[in-house]
């Protein structure tokens, strides 16, 4: 008779459970055996344009001062901010991302104590990078759009030059192509001061925008006129084509100022927003209380006249003076708000059209009755009569005569006169009761 074995089922499981754990011990020892050496971190570049150094961050001492945490900053002052921040409370480790208020330029992130920003592709800043990475032996369509064959030939490059890969386009592979390649990137970028000098050169080639450093509707519309009307071209946006173009096309309607006191401003001619008076001193010919500055010899000049003037029983005064360049945007624009353009841009200059901004123009009254300051009304006053026998004896001429409308493109103006310095000429202009413009032929 044969003896029946029974199979006790604990035992089994038991053996089962003894066996996985010996076989995930032995795994995780050949793991351990032959792991590989992690990668060393990939070099940190430091941020092109910008302060390049940190201020040191002391390791964390506890697991609070381990956590992320989270900051927010104005982009346009950020590296300062960030910096500042970081040295005053002594951050440790502040990780990944500080999101921005106004992400004009990108986002912005510290790693390992280094900043760096993660660049918005706009179509001409793609440009920029397909032009520079087919440049550097990564041939990809150059349309701005980026697409799959843009990302590989990024992604070959970041791996071949850098020994690196990054999720998004950034600072650091923006400086590694312009040192690979020797460039400097398009300075076309979309920032507020390159839109600034768009702004300001559409409105010297006659196609005014407000210029507040704003990319909004009515600059590009103004830019796809001039690019239209004049380059017989579009363009999906402002590019190194149309800066081109414009320096090209404004180069004769650029006042010159070589040739200091006599210098021609106006509608055709132009000074630029970093145009500054070579000797601007504080007024101190009798004037109205916003009167602050003035050229020097012009002071000097206005002091003798009004003097002489006063001799007489003449009473003048000075109501305005110097402007610059930014009084008279924000001056113009009220006046484009309250009348429109049209209507505003004969009585009233344009920003860089302004006489005001050389220092060597004033607006006079005579001190007495508010009706007659920068009125029409002033040329019925004995002052206006005076001045108009006597200005050009210490230098000045009536620069907006009456008739003359065509040639200034301004409306008539008794109270504006314009320092030129030299009595001859002035005397010259008065007597044969030009302009500016005829007595330069321009």
């Amino acid at each position: 008779m044969v003896k029946k074995t029974r199979i006790k089922y604990g035992n089994v499981i038991l053996a089962i459970v003894v066996g996985f754990l010996l076989i995930y011990g032995l795994v995780s020892i050949v793991k351990m055996i032959f792991k590989d050496e992690p990668n060393e971190k990939p070099e940190d570049y430091e941020v092109r344009k910008e302060k390049s150094v940190l201020p040191e961050a002391t390791l964390p001492t506890n697991e609070e001062d381990k956590k992320t945490k989270e900051y927010t900053f104005n982009i346009g002052d950020s590296f300062d901010e960030v910096s500042s921040f970081i040295e005053e409370n002594e951050a440790p480790y502040i990780t990944i991302i500080n999101y921005v208020k106004e992400p004009k330029e990108g986002l912005v992130s510290i790693e390992g104590n280094k900043l760096y920003f993660e660049r918005n592709l706009t179509r001409t800043k793609v440009r920029w990078l397909q032009e520079q990475l087919t440049k550097a032996g990564y041939p990809t369509a150059v349309d701005g759009g980026f697409g799959k064959k843009t990302k590989a030939a990024l992604d070959k490059y970041t791996n071949d030059i850098m020994n690196q890969q990054f999720e998004t386009y950034n600072s650091i592979i923006e400086e590694s192509l312009e040192l690979h390649n020797g460039v400097k990137s398009d300075d076309t970028d979309l920032t507020q001061d390159n839109i600034r000098w768009l702004q300001e050169q559409l409105k010297i080639a006659g196609y005014y925008t407000k210029i507040d450093g704003s990319f909004g509707k009515n600059t590009k519309k103004t830019l796809d006129k001039y690019t239209k009307e004049v380059m017989n071209v579009t363009f999906d946006s402002y590019n190194s084509k149309v800066k081109e173009s414009l320096k090209e096309y404004n180069k004769d309607r650029l006042a010159d100022t070589s040739n200091y006191y006599l210098m021609l401003v106006s509608k055709k001619k132009n000074i630029l927003s970093t145009f500054k008076p070579k000797d601007l001193v504080e007024i101190t010919a009798k004037h109205a209380d916003n009167v602050k500055y003035i050229d020097r010899k012009a002071n000097e000049a206005l002091v003798n006249m009004f003097s002489d003037a006063k001799k007489e029983g003449i009473n003048l005064r000075v109501v305005s003076g110097y402007r610059s360049f930014q009084y008279q945007v924000n001056l113009f624009d009220r006046y484009v708000k309250k009348d429109g353009f049209e209507k505003a841009n004969k009585y009233s200059a344009l920003p860089g059209q302004s006489e005001h901004q050389t220092g060597l123009a004033v607006d006079v009254d005579n001190n007495s009755d508010a009706k007659y300051t920068v009125s029409v009304k002033f040329e019925e006053t004995d002052a206006f009569k005076w001045l108009q026998k006597n200005a050009y004896k210490y230098g000045f001429i009536l620069r907006y005569p009456k008739g003359k409308e065509g040639i200034t493109g301004y409306t008539y103006e008794p109270w504006h006169y314009r320092y030129i310095d030299d009595v001859n000429i002035a005397k010259e202009i008065s007597a044969n009761n030009m302009t500016l413009e005829e007595y330069l032929n321009e």
